[in-house]
């Protein structure tokens, strides 16, 4: 004859295994929490150095403090070389035969012409952005006619191998008016007497994923 198991001692097994599964439930789901969290950095420079991958700009939209959105730069889940730097190796090229540069960029970048006037005709100007984040982005202003200024100082950098200068906005021999820029850094170099000068915006140094385009630039015969 089966023995029954008195209902008080089935209740307690039963209010026991509760217990213990909505304990193992919110441990998991503090556990999810802490994975879903993504750390966020101001640039993507700063990101990359402490993270070790590669950043991309995003926003953040769930569980955010004060059940508010941010932006920011996050890692993804590619790696940084064991060199740290950026892997360039699969980025696009772009080549101008006429000017005599190639450059390379990200795939995630754009690259375009942006000025080629009639008044100007031997001055042209080009610019490679990130296309999600668009405040990240270089300009490349190529001169045939400006008279190069030796008196500015140089800098740390170089422009396909040759020592590079620091760049002013408007730059010596320039008649332009020039609106409010945002921070930049600019550095530009002379090559068979033609000035290519490098601009860098809204950034005080020359560095992560700027520094690894400037280092792709080359001249070509």
């Amino acid at each position: 004859m089966t023995k029954k198991i008195p209902t008080p001692i089935v209740l307690g097994i039963i209010l026991i295994l509760a217990v213990a599964v909505g304990a193992w439930a919110w441990w998991y789901g503090q556990k999810d929490d802490t994975q879903l969290k993504r750390q966020v950095f101001k640039t993507q420079e700063e990101c990359e150095k402490t993270t070790g991958y590669k950043c991309s700009w995003g926003m953040c939209d769930y569980k955010c403090p004060n059940n508010d959105y941010w932006k920011g730069w996050a890692s993804t889940n590619e790696k940084i070389n064991q060199n740290n730097n950026i892997d360039t190796f699969d980025w696009q090229i772009y080549r101008n035969e006429e000017y005599g540069f190639e450059v390379k960029y990200p795939n995630d970048w754009t690259f375009r012409l942006t000025s080629q006037t009639y008044v100007y005709p031997r001055q042209i100007s080009f610019a490679i952005q990130d296309k999600n984040y668009t405040k990240k982005w270089i300009e490349i202003k190529i001169d045939k006619d400006s008279q190069s200024d030796k008196n500015t100082p140089l800098s740390d950098k170089f422009i396909g191998g040759l020592p590079a200068r620091n760049y002013l906005i408007p730059h010596p021999g320039e008649d332009v008016a020039v609106p409010q820029l945002p921070s930049y850094i600019g550095i530009w170099t002379e090559k068979d007497n033609i000035i290519y000068a490098i601009i860098f915006f809204n950034t005080e140094k020359i560095e992560g994923i700027y520094n690894q385009i400037l280092s792709t630039f080359r001249f070509i015969p």
